[in-house]
């Protein structure tokens, strides 16, 4: 169902996008296990592809003489894309706002300026980070590490290992399964609210500089299935059932 809604999902953000200043591109992914992506303006939305096809939608908002749009789809290291400014740092002339459909397993190296990050449906390791902007994630993944310097980060699914941080930000997670699993979250300004389902089995270390922390769930006395790390400098620390 999740998938479906993916791919619908995708179709309704690209249907606007099919006029105008945009560049649509389709490859094979082949034997390709990453994509990393750099975009230094615009925002990123990643879902999962109907095949082993990777497609790119790049709606160019502000596009001068000095901006370049490359894509290496047989680097040995990952599948590249990136918006090049050729050297010229956050001069706001190359907006790119990007939407990429890939293979849902596939591992995403994510890395933005400004703008925010939207992810619905993969099922690889997810790594953003993100300089200002929101990160929102609906997926089941293997690991999520997810990193924003302004913004708030929103995760909605299940990684076996977890690592959220914002510098200036409101963390929103939701663990819709229970699992062994990991969650480190940290914000330096900002609230963290953590749901897990009902019962769940927690050992929990909470911590705020300034703020108020509830917690839901006891320490389990026998061995935790999850293991919580989660703080705040300044700000209220919240862990509760769904």
């Amino acid at each position: 169902m999740l998938y479906r809604l993916c791919q619908i999902l995708l179709l309704l953000i690209i249907s606007p996008l099919a006029f105008g200043n945009n560049e649509i591109l389709n490859y094979t992914a082949g034997n390709q296990k990453t994509i990393l992506i750099h975009n230094s303006f615009g925002d990123v939305h990643i879902a999962p592809s109907t095949s082993n096809k990777i497609s790119i939608v790049a709606s160019k908002k502000k596009w001068g003489a000095r901006c370049l749009l490359n894509i290496d789809p047989k680097a040995k290291d990952a599948f590249h894309i990136e918006i090049n400014d050729q050297g010229w740092v956050m001069d706001n002339e190359c907006r790119v706002d990007l939407i990429v459909s890939i293979p849902q397993s596939m591992k995403v190296i994510l890395r933005a300026g400004n703008g925010n990050v939207d992810v619905v449906g993969t099922r690889g390791d997810l790594d953003v980070k993100v300089g200002s902007g929101k990160i929102r994630v609906q997926s089941e993944l293997k690991s999520l590490s997810a990193l924003t310097a302004s913004g708030d980060i929103q995760f909605k699914g299940w990684a076996e290992k977890t690592q959220i941080k914002t510098g200036y930000g409101d963390i929103e997670l939701t663990l819709q399964q229970k699992g062994q699993g990991r969650v480190v979250a940290d914000a330096g300004k900002g609230d963290v609210l953590i749901m897990l389902p009902e019962n769940s089995k927690v050992s929990a270390k909470t911590s705020t500089g300034n703020g108020y922390v509830t917690n839901s769930f006891s320490n389990s006395k026998e061995a935790a299935d999850l293991d919580l790390q989660v703080s705040s400098g300044d700000g209220d620390v919240r862990i509760r059932e769904n």
